[in-house]
């Protein structure tokens, strides 16, 4: 599931990062029909005057988002679909150019999706934690850090000699010629 996510986010930041540069570059080479807002006397945008301009910049947006799109779907614009992660999950290139061009409130909802679903796994990750400790603890063993339990007093067959074999092992000579450490030794 966060592998499915993660490559739809990465998809979806891809794609908008795309745009969002492009419509940068179109809005720089046509100042006047892109980027220059209509401003009411008292310096405030004036929404109603400068509707077209945001209709054009958002036309020239969704196109460079669904060609970006098209692109990672051998550009089938209309019937192609692009693969997300190694799971097989699919979204349309129409969606993907929509939710690539969603902006900064869309980016906001993905963060706390994302958030949610670390959330989730981690609160999962946790509970299985817990059982583990009940279960050790019920079969009287005591849960270690590692996700052993360990026993009091008791050894599985053959541990107690693995143990002091591992114990027992020291370090061999360095006999290294001409090193000054052989020489210390």
């Amino acid at each position: 599931m966060i592998e499915d996510l993660s490559a739809f986010i990465a998809t979806v930041l891809a794609v908008s990062l795309t745009t969002e540069r492009i419509v940068a570059v179109v809005k720089t080479a046509f100042p006047v029909w892109m980027a220059a807002e209509r401003k009411t006397e008292s310096a405030e945008v004036d929404l109603l005057g400068d509707r077209w301009r945001r209709l054009r910049v958002h036309l020239v947006a969704f196109v460079v988002a669904w060609v970006a799109s098209a692109s990672l779907a051998n550009f089938q614009f209309l019937s192609g679909s692009v693969k997300l992660g190694t799971a097989g999950a699919e979204i349309p290139v129409f969606f993907l150019a929509i939710l690539s061009m969603g902006g900064s409130a869309f980016w906001s909802s993905v963060i706390s999706y994302a958030s949610a679903a670390k959330d989730i796994q981690n609160q999962a990750r946790a509970s299985g934690s817990l059982a583990f400790q009940m279960q050790a603890r019920a079969a009287g063993r005591v849960p270690t850090d590692s996700g052993l339990a360990a026993g009091g007093g008791q050894t599985a067959p053959g541990l107690a000699e693995a143990l002091t074999k591992i114990t027992s092992l020291t370090q061999p000579p360095l006999k290294a010629m001409g090193s000054r450490m052989a020489s210390h030794a």
